[in-house]
């Protein structure tokens, strides 16, 4: 019988709490959208209270990798969930007493947005610690199914939450409980000592850059992740509703397109628990062009039947893309570097996005709606050729593989 993740007691508490806290969190934005249209009823609050989320995490996010390099990352993590709680705790406080401004849930979700800055490069940290350096592979593989699980299920189990008993804080109250469950597990985790850091955060900043530029395949990747991410956020985000009420029907279209990437990237999980090629890495950013697969789909007005299965296709693809990148960054790079190398990542492939979206509305005046699909379809077509032209990217192997000529 194989070795499984699931022999390890560090793996499965860990995997436990990934899913508390994941589960929560996907209920959060649904929470906080309703409850701010409630509120405020105007669009415009949302997008302030939205960014508010956004922009101090990805300001935060080297700093972030730093800090759980320097120390205890399950410290952190600890931390990072307690704050966090905390803040979705006020938020529930004051929409249950009807004194929620706009300026104090800006504030709060700043608050909840710096805090999980810290989470994920800590997360990403510590996966190589549970379990044998042969299953780090089925350790990411199985934490992406759990998560991308609680993205399907969480927004759809908020919103039936909330229409059935109009309180949209309910949502955020589930969150806020997801982040304290989560911490006794994170508590008794029992990982390898790690040797004690002098270095600065600012030394281990400039360290980690270093070390960031030194691999070709690293920065080459997040760098084409950047630009990618603009052409699948936009293309699919922003186009994708606006086409969807256009050529096939509306919202109803809009939720079975979503529902669809969700289940792909869950099938894409399962599939790419038995896809191991022996250069992961050139395998995985070609599957990445898979996002141009709905976009080219609705540029050419194709049937809704059509555009669902590329949809799911494009997700299963994609997830083999994230699930080859978590592998390669866990099995490439020194278990020192691991957090600070997932922030650079996190911040440089997320950096573009909002400027995607303003460019995109810009886009469909110049250019009609076709016109701007078919722009972010070479968004996405382009730098994935030119990364795989990299040779470093293409001839990157596995560990334990035997080096080709």
């Amino acid at each position: 019988m194989s070795a499984s993740v699931w022999a390890y007691r560090q793996f499965r508490l860990a995997y436990a709490a990934n899913l508390t806290s994941t589960l929560g969190s996907a209920f959060s934005p649904v929470g906080i959208s309703f409850a701010v249209i409630g509120t405020t009823g105007h669009a415009a609050y949302l997008g302030y209270v939205l960014a508010a989320g956004m922009t101090p995490r990805l300001i935060l996010l080297p700093i972030a990798g730093a800090v759980a390099d320097r120390h205890s990352r399950t410290g952190v993590m600890i931390t990072s969930s307690l704050v966090s709680a905390l803040a979705q705790a006020a938020v529930v406080a004051l929409l249950a007493t009807g004194t929620a401004g706009v300026g104090a849930l800006i504030v709060l979700v700043a608050v909840t947005g710096a805090s999980n800055a810290f989470f994920k490069p800590a997360a990403q940290g510590i996966l190589p610690m549970l379990v044998p350096p042969k299953l780090i592979r089925q350790a990411n593989v199985q934490f992406r199914i759990c998560t991308n699980a609680c993205i399907v299920l969480g927004p759809a189990l908020a919103g039936v939450l909330i229409a059935s008993t109009h309180q949209p804080q309910l949502a955020i109250v589930i969150d806020a409980v997801s982040f304290v469950a989560a911490v006794p597990l994170l508590s008794v985790l029992r990982l390898p000592r790690r040797e004690s850091v002098d270095t600065s955060t600012i030394g281990l900043l400039r360290e980690g850059w270093t070390e960031f530029w030194a691999h070709t395949w690293l920065w080459a990747v997040v760098v084409q992740s950047a630009v990618t991410n603009v052409g699948d956020s936009t293309g699919f985000r922003l186009l994708g509703p606006l086409v969807a009420q256009h050529r096939y029907g509306g919202a109803a279209a809009w939720g079975l397109l979503v529902s669809a990437q969700g289940l792909g990237y869950l099938l894409g999980g399962v599939v790419s628990m038995w896809f191991t090629p022996r250069r992961l890495l050139r395998a995985g950013v070609g599957c990445a062009a898979g996002l141009a697969l709905p976009l080219i789909a609705m540029a050419l007005s194709s049937p809704l039947p059509v555009l669902l299965a590329a949809t799911l296709l494009s997700g299963v693809l994609n997830e083999q893309f994230g699930a080859a990148w978590a592998t390669t960054m866990c099995q490439h790079l020194p278990e020192e570097l691991l957090s600070r190398a997932s922030s650079y990542d996190l911040l440089g492939s997320q950096l573009l996005i909002p400027a995607g979206f303003l460019a995109g509305g810009a886009a469909v005046g110049e250019f009609g709606a076709d016109g701007a699909l078919w722009l972010c379809v070479a968004l996405i077509l382009v730098p994935t050729a030119l990364v795989l032209s990299s040779r470093n990217v293409r001839t990157l192997e596995q560990p334990g593989t035997i080096a080709s000529p």
